[in-house]
């Protein structure tokens, strides 16, 4: 009978065939993604409480919410296998899920700030600048910090356009703000 089938009818027959094979293996692939699936989930979970009780540690070493680069570097550099700003992302951790987290809900505000405090994500403004030495004089400091405020605040402009008018109201008060200090600021100089 296969015989009697033209062309097309035989070509259909092998697509069908084929179409049936890559169906057979995403089902097989989808399985495998399930069980990925569920070991990301663990292992998340896992990581976030984790990263967590490292944020509540340091947090009672601190004896406050918030850990300043001040304390951590004279109370907890010599001691701790990581930097101040993977400090301050255990911290945000800990502030952002006050109670153990059991689900992937519970942990998706935070996983970013995990990825970053296991150097799994990198800022792209780190690759720009190189960091300065927590010895650094004040003079530095200022100097890095505002560089670096500067051009995060270039960069986020370029989207100027999309930006609506109370978007852009918004931005301009928050300049006038931030002049308003800096002139006190200077002004104590």
């Amino acid at each position: 009978m296969t015989t009697d089938l033209t062309y097309t009818e035989r070509s259909a027959i092998a697509d069908h065939q084929a179409d049936a094979e890559r169906f057979r293996r995403i089902e097989q692939l989808f399985a495998k993604f399930g069980q990925g699936s569920q070991t990301i989930e663990k292992s998340t979970i896992a990581a976030v409480n984790i990263a967590r009780d490292i944020g509540l540690e340091l947090q009672g070493i601190a004896g406050s919410e918030q850990l300043g680069f001040s304390f951590f570097k004279t109370h907890c550099e010599a001691s701790l296998p990581f930097s101040f700003e993977t400090a301050q992302r255990f911290v945000a951790v800990a502030r952002k899920s006050p109670d153990k987290v059991t689900t992937m809900v519970e942990a998706a505000p935070v996983i970013q700030q995990v990825l970053f405090a296991a150097n799994l994500l990198e800022l792209p403004d780190k690759r720009d600048h190189p960091q300065i030495s927590h010895d650094s004089t004040p003079v530095t400091f200022v100097f890095h910090t505002l560089g670096t405020a500067w051009e995060r605040i270039e960069n986020k402009m370029r989207d100027l356009p999309k930006w609506d008018e109370l978007t852009r109201e918004s931005v301009r008060h928050e300049i006038e703000r931030f002049e308003k200090k800096a002139i006190e600021l200077k002004a104590k100089l």
